[in-house]
């Protein structure tokens, strides 16, 4: 697969070129994210991100044509984050004695991905945040399980104690 092969390319090859945006949203979750490159994956989960921030992309109950309810766009930007986040610290993209000047300027995006995990995780409706609630039918909400979402706040503060201690090891954040 070529380097610029996106996933929506990859679904448009499996589809024949229809253009189905529920076809498209079942098999892009269908497509390998091992076999993309670090910069889509992380492009990938930036629209995601974008998305939900605009609330353009909320997750619904409804089927789509394979049968299978639509995937939490939330969770799916949190795993593909997480994806991001391997594949960083099997590259060494970034290391303790480094500072700001010395990363190269394509990899800078990469240090929003504690970022990212901290917007993303007070939305988060996945596994984590519904644990021990007990399942609901019918398309309706789970139930508000307090202790769940103060793990996900906690693990949001956390995520953004993260983010900012790179930065302050990088030296981005200057006190002048």
């Amino acid at each position: 697969m070529s380097s610029l092969t996106t996933k929506a390319e990859l679904a448009d090859e499996q589809t024949g070129g229809k253009d189905t945006d529920s076809e498209d949203e079942a098999l892009l979750d269908d497509v390998d994210d091992d076999a993309l490159p670090l910069a889509q994956l992380f492009n990938e989960a930036r629209a995601i991100i974008e998305r939900v921030i605009a609330g353009e992309d909320e997750p619904n109950s409804k089927a789509n044509s394979s049968g299978r309810a639509p995937r939490d766009p939330v969770a799916r930007a949190l795993e593909v984050l997480e994806k991001c986040a391997v594949r960083l610290r099997q590259g060494g993209y970034f290391s303790a004695n480094e500072e700001l000047d010395d990363v190269k300027t394509e990899d800078l995006p990469y240090l929003l991905l504690e970022h990212f995990r901290a917007q993303l995780l007070p939305k988060s409706t996945s596994s984590e945040a519904t644990a021990g609630a007990g399942a609901s039918g019918g398309g309706r909400p789970p139930p508000f399980d307090p202790m769940a979402r103060l793990r996900l706040l906690r693990a949001s503060s956390k995520a953004h104690g993260v983010f900012l201690a790179q930065c302050d090891a990088l030296g981005a954040i200057n006190g002048n």
